[in-house]
């Protein structure tokens, strides 16, 4: 460009010169208004770039998984009659673009098209803006730009995946069988009465010592009860972390809140996660099971609170369990986990680890006062993620 521009400056001054130093001046002055035209008809040009160019982008899906590959695809045309050799490109999240060759989208020919489609895939979840950003345009002899910006960018929903290492432990982990309440919301330790038994009934309803004694299957009916409903707390303070490690960081937590979830609905467990104040950052899963609510809000999230939503956990009134899954654990978290604890609230507490917020011997010393206090406690190791690039803005 700097290259160009010193260039047609020295021919206009070339131009001048012969215009006015030398005999022919009819020739110099010839020249010298040609050169002035083209640059005028190469500032025109640029100026009615917004006007020529179109773009179209069209992406396979809006919502998808993170790791879940889609196809994204942009078509641009030149509806003018001027030439644009040195368009440049910016996309939203170029790193996780790929084309099978080249995929440069070239030069803008004077009223031809191009297209390119390209497969993404997200490593986090979040809310992700993705297409082009801008071009910019540079017209025939490279003396002006133009940068055209896209003010509309297609918006992809990436949601977190389940951990399946945490959703197969709370399927078989017998720690605390008050965190896994029966469906039927039945207690099989009180037997109520003893009747014939149905085929519609479960099968852990058989007495089975009596229906071999008589022949003939007898049921068991239970005393109902009504469980205690599960808070699923994810800590959403600001975690202090380089980018890239601060999103694997909240990207597990989140996959563990979303395996939390999907127990629960598939389970109909009465929960309700909270992710900040009680009351108003919180949502019931649905007892029908229908939890796709839960992934569009956990892909949302932002991890920006100053204190965590553990202290504010003293003020919601009734039985509950709690299941919390924090990025940290201090002495004044460590209070109110046991403030809960005296008030009969059962608590299962997630701590996560990484290499930038590792154990540390005033942890090990908290966690092992909550362990006799009655918390069951589990360690998580978040580990690095080699070769996933994040952008800002990207997981939120």
């Amino acid at each position: 460009m700097l290259k160009s521009r010193i260039l047609f400056c020295l021919a206009l001054i070339g131009a001048a010169m012969l215009a006015i130093g030398y005999d022919d001046k009819q020739a110099g002055f010839t020249i010298l208004y040609a050169l002035l035209l083209l640059c005028a008809f190469c500032a025109v040009s640029v100026l009615l770039a917004p006007s020529f160019l179109t773009f179209e982008e069209q992406a396979a899906n809006s919502v998808v998984f993170k790791d879940e590959s889609f196809s994204y695809g942009i078509s641009i045309k030149n509806r003018g009659p001027f030439l644009y050799p040195g368009a440049v490109y910016n996309f939203y999240n170029a790193e996780l673009l790929s084309f099978e060759g080249d995929d440069s989208l070239g030069v803008c020919e004077p009223f031809k098209g191009q297209k390119r489609r390209y497969e993404v895939c997200f490593p986090y979840r979040g809310v992700y803006s993705l297409g082009l950003e801008s071009v910019t345009v540079t017209d025939m002899l490279g003396l002006f730009t133009r940068t055209i910006h896209n003010k509309n960018p297609l918006t992809i929903t990436v949601f977190p995946e389940r951990d399946e290492g945490f959703a197969f432990s709370m399927r078989n982990d017998p720690q605390d069988s008050s965190m896994h309440q029966d469906i039927f919301n039945e207690d099989y330790s009180a037997v109520a009465d003893l009747r014939k038994y149905n085929p519609a009934d479960s099968l852990r309803k058989i007495h089975w010592k009596l229906s071999a004694k008589r022949g003939e299957l007898i049921a068991k009916n239970f005393h109902s009860f009504e469980p205690d409903r599960t808070i699923l707390l994810l800590d959403t303070t600001k975690i202090n972390l380089p980018e890239k490690a601060r999103a694997q960081f909240e990207d597990k937590m989140v996959s563990f809140a979303a395996s939390a979830v999907d127990h629960c609905a598939r389970a109909k467990m009465p929960a309700c996660l909270v992710y900040g104040q009680p009351g108003v950052d919180e949502m019931p899963v649905s007892v029908s099971g229908e939890i796709d609510g839960f992934y569009s809000l956990l892909a949302g999230i932002r991890f920006e609170r100053e204190k965590s939503p553990v202290y504010d956990m003293r003020s919601v009134a009734g039985t509950y369990n709690m299941m919390a899954f924090l990025s940290d654990i201090d002495d004044g978290i460590c209070a109110a986990l046991k403030e809960l604890i005296s008030f009969d609230h059962n608590v299962i507490l997630y701590l996560f680890l990484s290499e930038g917020r590792p154990m540390t011997p005033l942890k090990e010393y908290l966690l092992e006062g909550l362990r006799a206090y009655g918390v069951g406690v589990k360690l998580v190791r978040v580990e690095p993620l080699e070769g996933a690039p994040v952008q800002e803005g990207g997981a939120a």
